[in-house]
This record gives structure tokens, C-alpha cells and sequence, in this order.
């Protein structure tokens, strides 16, 4: 298949999956055609991966699989899966996650507008990948929807319209942009291990002429809660995201603060107090929780919500009771705010 045919690559990364990325790979098939093809980097598996890939390819077409002898970890192998890339723009892909019937052909007619960099809502899913609630990334009140990021008012514009981190690039799976404004620019390692090196390769973009299009519909099925992120525990999960973002607002945005504090802020909408509440219940120490509200303020959350959260993330027998309630009624609007 020629490189010049190829409009769509699906790049996705992956470490001992095989059996969810079977399934991701059986969610592309029916929209799979000659303009895309699906870009695999193995970060050195050790589980049947290799073969289950093989298996599907039997009846996917236009798979391309690389296996490193060596684990490099998240931010290489998902920057070396856009790099085996032959398509004019790449889609980022967990290799646990799905795609909505009828994405693929979805975001094939998107691109004919040639934007930068495309960014979608996703349906959030438990582990067995049953719909629980769709999730929309920039708020309702919104004028438009493509937004030139290399314009400081739009780019601030576009901040204050963002409901969580995912418009923020941290939801890999969302995100679609031109290969060549990725691959011009070699790995920055300074932020290798974060997590997040993804987002400023991407936020890099906006350094010359750069239009994000936001697609205001659900492409993707996201399994949450089964990400290596979490595999520490909550207070684990939570400092990556701070310590991830604290590390790319410095980088980029250090000489701007008006900025810098309009991007630290989306955090508050990602993780609301309730969150931070959970968060504190499940701190560690006391020393821990010292250090992780020092972070927060630099995010923006007031001392008076903060302490807030202190006293109900102190109590662990109300906090244990809030969570049971949860537990026990999925379907409650109120008590989904702990989550």
C-alpha cells in the first residue's frame, strides 16, 4: 500500500494487552479501509500480544506491528508508534479502550478540512465496556468551534471554555492531528516518565499557525480505572496529573502568567473539591497531604476549599460511608460526584 494513499494512522502503544487490544483492534475493523492504517509500537510485551496481533491481522488489514527488545515506557512508545506513522494525520489510541461504530469514517470526512489537530468526546464505560455517561470537553456556551491556539485570545478563549483536562490533551484517545507538525520535533525528554509528554508535543504546535477543531461528538469508549496510571494507588494517580501539567505550564507558559494561571486552573474543573476530598482520605501521611495541597495552590484551589476537603478527607468513617453509597447506587447523580 502506498504512504500517499494512507490519510488516517492509528498509532497505538502497548504493554501487556493483548487481550483488550484484541478487542480495540475488532472495534476498528468494519471502518477499516485502504486510506488508514493501524500503527502498533510494543513496548517489549511478555504476554501473548505478538500472536494476537498476528490472529487479527488475518482478517484486519493494513496492520503494522513493532516490537521493542526493550521497554521504553509510555511517553517513547507512544512518540515512536506516531514515528512508524505513514498517514497524513495520526490518531492516538489506548490499547484498552473502543471505538463508536462508524468513527474511523467519522473522522475521515473531519479532516478534510485540514485542521491541526481534532479533539472528540468520549463515552465513559465501566471495565466490561458498558456505557455509564457521555463526557463533553468544552462547555455549551462555546461561539465555535475550530480555534486558532496560536492566537493568545483564542487560545485563552479556548481555556475558559474547557471543562476538564481532556481538552488539554490528556485523554489520549480523543485526539487526531497532522503527523508532519508532530515528527518535525525530536522526543522531549525532559518529560519522559511523566505521562504527559504527548501533551507538549501537541501544545508545541501552537508555536506557529495551529487550528484545533473541536468535534462535539462521542468517537470513543474509554475503560478507565484499568490505565497503568492507577496502578499506585489514588494518591499515586492524582500526582501524575499534577506534577505532569505544573511541569508543561512551566515549560511553556513560564513567561506568560496570565496564561500559565488560565491553564493551571482547568485542573479545578478536572478534579473538583469532592475528588480532592476523596484524594485526602486516601493520602499516605499527613506530610504527603502537606505537599500535595502545596501543588494545588499553584492550580488555583482556594485555602477555604481546600480545607474543606481536609475535613471531610480527614474523616474517614464519613468518607467510607459516601463511598459505600456510591457503591451501592452507580446511578445517583448526587453521590456520583464522588467519583
Amino acid at each position: 500500500m502506498s504512504s500517499s494513499q494512507i490519510l488516517l494512522s492509528i498509532c497505538i502503544p502497548t504493554l501487556n494487552r493483548g487481550r483488550y487490544l484484541f478487542e480495540t483492534l475488532k472495534t476498528i475493523g468494519a471502518d477499516n479501509n485502504e486510506q488508514v492504517e493501524i500503527c502498533i509500537y510494543d513496548g517489549a510485551s511478555t504476554d501473548d500480544t505478538e500472536q494476537l496481533v498476528i490472529q487479527a491481522s488475518q482478517t484486519i488489514p493494513n496492520i503494522v506491528y513493532k516490537k521493542a527488545q526493550k521497554n521504553g515506557g509510555l511517553d517513547r512508545d507512544l512518540d515512536n508508534s506516531v514515528r512508524m506513522a505513514r498517514g497524513k494525520y495520526c490518531w492516538l489510541m489506548s490499547s484498552d479502550d473502543h471505538f463508536v461504530p462508524g468513527a474511523i469514517q467519522e473522522m475521515l470526512a473531519k479532516i478534510e478540512s485540514e485542521n491541526d489537530i481534532y479533539i472528540c468526546n468520549s463515552i465513559l464505560c465501566n471495565e466490561k465496556m458498558i456505557p455509564l455517561r457521555q463526557t463533553s470537553y468544552l462547555s455549551s456556551k462555546r461561539e465555535r468551534n475550530v480555534f486558532n491556539i496560536s492566537s493568545k485570545s483564542q487560545f485563552l478563549e479556548y481555556l475558559s471554555l474547557c471543562s476538564s483536562n481532556n481538552a488539554l490533551f490528556c485523554y489520549m484517545s480523543s485526539i487526531v492531528f497532522k503527523r508532519t507538525r508532530w515528527v518535525k520535533n525530536r522526543f522531549n525528554e525532559q518529560f519522559l516518565g511523566t505521562n504527559y509528554a504527548h501533551v507538549s508535543a501537541l501544545l508545541s504546535f501552537k508555536d506557529s499557525l495551529c487550528n484545533l477543531e473541536y468535534v462535539n461528538k462521542a468517537l470513543i469508549m474509554n475503560r478507565p480505572g484499568n490505565d497503568n496510571f492507577s496502578n499506585g494507588g489514588i494518591e499515586k494517580r492524582y500526582l501524575i496529573d499534577l506534577n505532569g501539567y505544573l511541569k508543561i505550564a512551566e515549560h511553556h507558559f513560564m513567561d506568560d502568567q496570565l496564561t500559565l494561571k488560565k491553564f493551571l486552573s482547568v485542573m479545578q474543573r478536572e478534579h473538583k473539591w469532592y475528588r480532592i476530598a476523596k484524594l485526602r482520605s486516601n493520602c499516605e501521611s499527613e506530610q504527603s497531604w502537606l505537599e500535595i495541597k502545596q501543588k494545588l495552590l499553584k492550580f488555583g484551589y482556594s485555602k477555604k476549599t481546600l480545607l474543606l476537603c481536609d475535613v471531610l478527607g480527614g474523616n474517614k468513617i464519613c468518607m467510607r460511608f459516601l463511598l459505600k453509597i456510591n457503591t451501592s447506587f452507580p446511578g445517583s447523580k448526587i453521590i456520583r460526584l464522588f467519583r
